[in-house]
């Protein structure tokens, strides 16, 4: 399955993601936190320095490991952030 992943967390050793078990499609198409997750490890690995705790990254998983990550979705984490950003808005 291909979803949507949150970093959560950047240690010497690993990633913690915590990943949505539905597809980017279905994920398009819901609320963001109106979805099931789980959260995945995954080893630390030179050629993603550049991620931090926030991102958002599309990776393919079997529901217990992810296989690979895809790419960083910047827009999505954008999104989510003027979602988020607008909620605190209005409970002002």
């Amino acid at each position: 399955m291909t979803s949507y992943a949150y970093v959560k967390e950047i240690t010497t050793n690993y990633i913690s993601f915590e990943v949505e078990l539905v597809s980017v499609e279905e994920s398009r198409e819901t609320g963001f936190a109106q979805k099931p997750t789980a959260f995945m490890l995954t080893g630390k690995d030179p050629c993603l320095q550049a991620m931090n705790p926030g991102d958002i990254f599309i990776v393919s998983h079997d529901g217990k490991v992810i296989k690979n990550i895809l790419y960083r979705d910047d827009y999505e984490k954008q999104r989510r952030t003027e979602i988020v950003g607008a909620i605190i808005e209005r409970l002002k």
